[in-house]
């Protein structure tokens, strides 16, 4: 956690270091890169694009160490996997395809029935979450090739974050924002429109101790949310022209929220 990554509609991948500088970027995409990441030993980078492609980097020597080219449509996120140097890419082809980083193949292709727009994966690596135009989030269990469906929003779902194995955030364009229990297989509660305006847009991240989350609008204000009751705990009403908030993150163990806008501001918060 003492790097961080940043992408956008430029086409370039910057990498800060834990004070905050620019120690490097990435170049090479012919249009919007969608999703960066870093895999489970902060050796690579991984990265989706708008042309239909994902590239690995070797992080330390900038080289380019693969092309994956089998999409046929925008890819919209990536994700690497906690335990083993292996990545997913989602896209509106509606297949999200596994990766091996190390023998630089395609292990596992998924047909998904709808355009994939966000991805997530536990810490124990036990399943994918995939979030999709028609509003459904679709649950893959390894080596099984049919997931279980949830139809939670009515738009597509842009960000999905797990709390634990059982238990996940989600943030559709329809603003609603939900918690769900997968064991009994329903939300835990809703935050809607008339809670958080205009939220459709934004990432979610959570804090390192699982009580609070965070979330932005597309006017600016940044809400810190209490994530047991789905409450407002404070909020961030922004008056220096930050644009709609379209990534956030809250750094693990440490009182600093990174923010990244429309208008390609990347603006740092503390929370104390």
């Amino acid at each position: 956690d003492s790097l961080f990554i940043t992408s956008g509609e430029d086409n370039v991948i910057n990498i800060f270091d834990n004070n905050n500088k620019d120690i490097g970027s990435f170049k090479g995409f012919n249009d919007i890169i969608s999703d960066a990441c870093f895999d489970n030993k902060d050796q690579f980078i991984f990265a989706g694009s708008l042309d239909n492609t994902a590239k690995l980097w070797n992080l330390k020597t900038k080289k380019l160490i693969s092309d994956y080219t089998e999409h046929k449509a925008p890819i919209n996120c990536v994700k690497s996997f906690k335990n083993k140097e292996v990545g997913i890419t989602g896209s509106l082809d509606c297949h999200i395809k596994e990766w091996d980083f190390n023998k630089n193949n395609m292990t596992r292709d998924l047909n998904c029935l709808s355009g994939c727009y966000s991805l997530e994966i536990p810490s124990d690596d036990s399943y994918i979450l995939s979030g999709h135009e028609d509003g459904i989030i679709r649950m893959w269990n390894n080596n099984e090739s049919s997931p279980k469906e949830f139809k939670l929003h009515n738009d597509k779902v842009l960000n999905i974050k797990t709390i634990d194995k059982n238990i996940f955030l989600s943030l559709g364009e329809d603003n609603n924002i939900k918690l769900f229990d997968i064991r009994k297989g329903e939300p835990i509660y809703t935050i809607d429109d008339n809670i958080i305006k205009d939220c459709g847009r934004s990432s979610i991240s959570v804090s390192s101790d699982k009580k609070y989350f965070v979330v932005g609008s597309n006017n600016g204000i940044i809400y810190i949310m209490n994530l047991k009751e789905g409450t407002i705990n404070s909020n961030i009403d922004n008056n220096k022209g930050i644009g709609t908030i379209k990534a956030i993150y809250w750094k693990p163990y440490r009182s600093e929220i990174y923010i990244g806008d429309s208008d390609g501001n990347l603006t740092i918060w503390g929370t104390n």
